[in-house]
C-alpha cells in the first residue's frame, strides 16, 4: 500500500514538474495549458477516492446506521412518551371526576351534618324546655305546699289563740271531743 502511495506521489510530482516546464519567452494562452493541471487533478482525486473508497463507504454506512438507530430510538421514545401522555391524561380526567365526586360528597356531608346538628339542637332545646317546665312545676307545687302548710299553721294558731282566749270555745271543744270519743 505504501508503495502505491509513493508511486502515485512520484507520478503527481513528475507530471506537475513536466507541466510547469515550458518554453522560454512569450507564450500564448491556450486550452492545452489546462490539460496537465486537469490530469493532475483527476489523478490525485481519482487515486484518493480509489484508496479511500472503503473508508468513505464505511463512514457513510456507519453514519446511515447511526441515523437509522437514532430514528428507531426516537420513534420508540415517542411511542413511550405518547403512552405516558395518554396515561397522564386519563389520570387527569380521573382526577377531575374524583375531585367532583369528593366535592359532591363533602356537600352532602355538610347538608347531613347541618340537618343532624339542627335536629340535635332542637331536641336539646326541647329537653331543656321540658326540664325547665318540670322544675318550675315542682317548685310551684313545693311553694303551694309550703303556703298551704303555713296557712294551715296560721289558721290552727289563730284557732288555738281564739280558743285559748275564749272559755266558751274551750268548753264546747272539750264537749265535742268527749262526745266523739264515746
Amino acid at each position: 500500500m505504501q508503495r502505491k502511495v509513493f508511486a502515485l506521489l512520484t507520478f503527481i510530482l513528475c507530471t506537475s514538474a513536466f507541466a510547469s516546464s515550458g518554453g522560454g519567452a512569450h507564450h500564448e494562452p491556450s486550452i492545452k495549458d489546462l490539460m496537465w493541471p486537469a490530469i493532475n487533478f483527476v489523478a490525485l482525486f481519482g487515486s484518493l477516492i480509489f484508496l479511500t473508497k472503503n473508508k468513505i463507504s464505511q463512514a457513510f454506512t456507519s453514519s446511515a446506521q447511526n441515523v437509522e438507530q437514532m430514528i428507531t430510538f426516537s420513534e420508540q421514545k415517542d411511542r413511550e412518551a405518547q403512552i405516558k401522555l395518554d396515561m397522564l391524561q386519563k389520570k387527569l380526567e380521573s382526577f377531575e371526576t374524583q375531585r367532583q365526586r369528593v366535592f359532591q360528597e363533602a356537600q352532602e356531608d355538610l347538608e347531613k351534618f347541618t340537618r343532624v346538628l339542627g335536629d340535635e339542637t332542637n331536641n336539646e332545646m326541647n329537653r331543656i324546655k321540658r326540664d325547665a317546665e318540670n322544675k318550675l312545676e315542682t317548685e310551684k307545687k313545693q311553694a303551694l305546699s309550703e303556703l298551704n302548710s303555713e296557712l294551715l299553721d296560721h289558721v290552727i294558731g289563730n284557732a288555738k289563740k281564739q280558743i285559748a282566749e275564749n272559755r266558751g270555745y274551750k268548753e264546747k271543744a272539750a264537749e265535742k271531743l268527749l262526745s266523739s270519743i264515746h
